[in-house]
């Protein structure tokens, strides 16, 4: 008795549906759907794995190649051109030949930064971590500042259905009735979107005692690039962490979002295209924001104490509910308010802001966008500072605190001019 041969099927490499016969089903599903791997740089859109990584490493090799003839007709003095002499090596595990592209570094991985993180003691470790979970932020005020502590998707006003309205309404045109049919099937396929990113909220998972303990504090730091049909929703793009008491590098690769890129953010995130195609042609990239998160759970479980600065945002982009929280942004903000345990901070401070009050530390600087570890380590370091030097930290938050009072006083005595001066220029103006 002969065995049935097996049907071959067509894999769709954006949704993984494999139920395709033919390549001429799967093409046409990948055109309706827009189902392809677009060039990160190009933009050129491929249907297979294959096809996409032989173009970016290619691509890739081009650059290379232009860039080193464009160095060698060029030669430029090192006088007139210092910050070629000063470019930071490669990170470990980066290839010793990345050039320089357009003025910015295309190393598939950022190197640490050249300013030294605190280091902490052994002996100290202990009485630190004692102090970093005593400052772990309740769930009220969690909840206040934006952190999502429930898998279930927000609550939203849904609009009147047409099932209330009157027998005896008047039937409308054709055309009016075909655009509203339009209108709820595009609401119909935000909602199923909205449901897909709801449904990918996990809350951070438990170590079983057979495992090998995880973490006890990790700091992170995601950016983020646009994504969607006007390229203003989020996706992952980088992500660096790091151990808190060892300031080990955990994680700092790129991570190639699964939609088309449509804004880059470059000043602001650092994440340039020829960065993220060198990462993606040499393996250093993690593919997708699931496999992101689940690099990251490879060192923390729900004991882990999280550090991050407005975390909020990274714990959204990764799809993660966790509930031992330090935020560097809430941490410098209660010790300036001394706000009620469920009260919303009045305000809060820019991380660049505080690394340079608290660690006299510049970050963020120049037109090239955030450096992730950079910002990872900063948060790192600022809260340290706050939990050794308590005495310090006080200091700090007293004339902070002084400082937002004269501003706000200033605020309101400008407020009040400008009241007086509409009075005099319109008395019979009604002002509130």
């Amino acid at each position: 008795m002969t065995r049935p041969s097996r049907t071959k099927t067509f894999i769709c490499v954006t949704c993984k549906k494999d139920t395709f016969k033919t390549a001429a089903a799967l093409s046409a599903h990948q055109t309706a759907l827009d189902h392809f791997l677009d060039c990160p740089q190009s933009g050129t859109p491929f249907a297979t794995w294959r096809e996409f990584n032989s173009h970016t490493s290619s691509y890739v090799k081009r650059q290379k190649t232009m860039s080193a003839e464009e160095a060698v007709i060029a030669a430029p003095a090192p006088a007139s051109t210092p910050e070629l002499a000063s470019t930071p090596e490669p990170a470990i595990g980066a290839a010793p030949s990345e050039q320089i592209h357009a003025g910015i570094a295309t190393q598939p991985i950022p190197p640490i930064p050249e300013q030294d993180p605190i280091v902490v003691p052994i002996h100290e470790c202990d009485l630190l971590y004692e102090r970093l979970l005593a400052r772990c932020h309740s769930l009220s005020r969690l909840g206040n500042h934006g952190y999502r502590l429930t898998a279930a998707p927000p609550k939203k006003c849904l609009r009147r259905s047409g099932k209330g309205k009157q027998a005896d309404e008047p039937k409308r045109e054709h055309h009016e009735q075909e655009k509203d049919k339009q209108q709820t099937e595009i609401s119909q396929r935000e909602k199923e979107t909205e449901a897909k990113v709801d449904l990918g909220f996990l809350s951070t998972p438990t170590s079983m005692p057979w495992q090998f303990p995880k973490r006890k504090a990790i700091a992170l730091d995601c950016e983020m690039v646009g994504v969607g049909p006007k390229g203003n929703q989020d996706a992952l793009a980088f992500l660096s962490a790091v151990d808190f008491f060892t300031s080990e590098v955990l994680i700092n690769n790129y991570v190639q979002p699964t939609e088309k890129i449509k804004q880059w953010r470059s000043r602001v995130s650092g994440v340039t295209p020829p960065g993220l195609a060198a990462a993606v042609a040499s393996g250093q990239a993690i593919f997708g924001w699931e496999a992101a998160r689940q690099a990251l759970w490879e060192h923390a479980d729900a004991n882990t104490v999280l550090i991050g600065h407005s975390l909020d945002n990274d714990l959204r982009i990764l799809r993660i509910l966790h509930f031992k929280v330090v935020d560097s942004a809430i941490l410098t903000g209660e010790l300036v308010f001394d706000p009620a345990p469920d009260a919303r901070l009045r305000r809060s401070w820019a991380l660049k802001t505080l690394a340079k009050a608290l660690l006299n530390r510049d970050i963020q600087i120049g037109n090239h966008g955030h450096n992730c570890l950079e910002d990872t380590f900063a948060t790192r370091d600022v809260i340290i500072w706050c939990l050794k030097y308590p005495d310090e930290a006080a200091a700090w938050a007293d004339g902070a605190r002084k400082e937002h009072e004269i501003k706000m006083e200033q605020l309101r005595q400008q407020q009040a001019l400008e009241h007086e001066l509409a009075l005099m220029r319109f008395p019979n103006y009604p002002i509130a």
